[in-house]
C-alpha cells in the first residue's frame, strides 16, 4: 500500500513538473512595436505565425547589469536568425515606452510586463533565463543559453 502511494506521488509530481509545458501569457498581451519613434500596439497572437519559433527575452530596465547585457543578447539574436525574437521588458518606471525608443530594443517587439507578471507566472528568475515557444506557446526550451549545451543541440536541431 505504501508504494502504491509514493507511485501515484511521484507521478504526480512527474506530471506537474513536465505536464505544464505551455507558455503562460495571455494571447491578448499587447506586443508594441516601434516605427520612427511611434509605438504600434497590436496582439500577441496577431504576431505569432505557424511554423515559427519564438525566443522570450527578459529585460529589467531598472536593472544596470540587466541593461548592460542587452548588447549580448542582440548578438546573441544576430547569429540565432532561427528564432524570432519577443522582449518581456520589466519597469517601474511610468516612462518606459519613452526609454525603448532611445535603446536598442526599438528594433524589436515588446512586450510590457510592469508588475513582473509574466515572469511570476513562468518562474523566470533570472534575465538569463529564455524560452522559445513555438507559435501555440509550446515551451520547446527553457533555460540559460550560456551555460547549457542543451541549448547548442537544440538549436542545431531547430528546423
Amino acid at each position: 500500500m505504501k508504494l502504491l502511494k509514493c507511485c501515484v506521488i511521484c507521478f504526480i509530481f512527474i506530471l506537474v513538473l513536465f505536464g505544464c509545458n505551455k507558455f503562460h501569457i495571455s494571447q491578448n498581451t499587447i506586443l508594441y512595436t516601434l516605427i520612427e519613434k511611434n509605438s504600434q500596439e497590436s496582439f500577441l497572437s496577431q504576431h505569432l505565425q505557424d511554423n515559427e519559433k519564438y525566443v522570450f527575452l527578459f529585460i529589467d530596465v531598472d536593472c544596470g547589469v540587466c541593461m548592460f547585457e542587452l548588447k549580448w543578447w542582440i548578438s546573441f539574436l544576430d547569429a540565432h536568425k532561427k528564432i524570432k525574437p519577443l522582449f518581456v521588458v520589466n519597469s517601474k518606471k511610468n516612462n518606459l515606452l519613452e526609454f525603448i525608443i532611445f535603446s536598442d530594443l526599438k528594433k524589436y517587439p515588446i512586450i510590457l510586463d510592469n508588475n513582473f507578471k509574466i515572469c511570476t507566472e513562468n518562474a523566470i528568475t533570472s534575465s538569463k533565463i529564455i524560452v522559445i515557444t513555438d507559435s501555440s506557446l509550446n515551451i520547446l526550451y527553457k533555460g540559460d543559453p550560456l551555460n547549457s549545451n542543451q541549448f547548442n543541440t537544440f538549436y542545431s536541431n531547430l528546423q
